[in-house]
């Protein structure tokens, strides 16, 4: 966050972050779209085949930003800069990304890292899908799912059921002598 530099790009990182949203998403996002008073903020419902949520709750990190870009906004468009909705982050963002001395990170890693923060932490697999606007699990498991604490545990557990294998070991170790 500290090498974001621009107030905008602060907001744009922010807003990826908490929500999950594509990068089209956040840049498109306008402030009729934000109730600060309820703490929700809407993407609507994407174009094509890409989903979003369509009501999001504002996390309080979010809130402390938004309040403040509500107040000095100029525009429309909740991510500005000079009085107008940004078009590309790509510039601000790999400026931001060198002095976070950050290599191979696009404005979309935001959203991979959202999930995959929230699989580290045991959001249900159905609420990780809902923020990210998908229509399924099934690409949730399949992408984020061993970054859970508990993927493989009940496999692995299971396994010590069986037999235990320190036992295993002496036993064949007693047997060669």
């Amino acid at each position: 966050m500290a090498g974001c530099g621009d107030f905008h790009i602060r907001v744009f990182v922010l807003l990826g972050l908490h929500t999950a949203a594509r990068t089209a998403a956040v840049l498109g996002l306008t402030w009729q779209q934000v109730d600060l008073e309820r703490g929700r903020l809407s993407y609507g419902t994407g174009r094509g085949n890409k989903g979003r949520a369509r009501s999001v709750p504002i996390a309080p990190e979010l809130m402390a930003t938004l309040e403040p870009a509500r107040d000095l906004a100029t525009s429309d468009y909740v991510v500005e800069f000079a009085g107008s909705g940004v078009q590309s982050v790509r510039t601000g963002f790999a400026a931001a990304c060198r002095r976070a001395s950050l290599a191979g990170v696009t404005p979309h890693t935001l959203r991979h890292t959202a999930a995959t923060w929230m699989a580290q932490e045991r959001v249900p697999l159905w609420e990780i899908a809902g923020l990210l606007g998908q229509k399924d699990t099934a690409m949730i498991e399949r992408v984020y799912g061993h970054h859970s604490p508990d993927h493989l545990r009940v496999a692995s557990t299971a396994i010590g059921r069986v037999s235990s294998p320190v036992e295993e070991v002496s036993i064949r170790v007693k047997k060669r002598k």
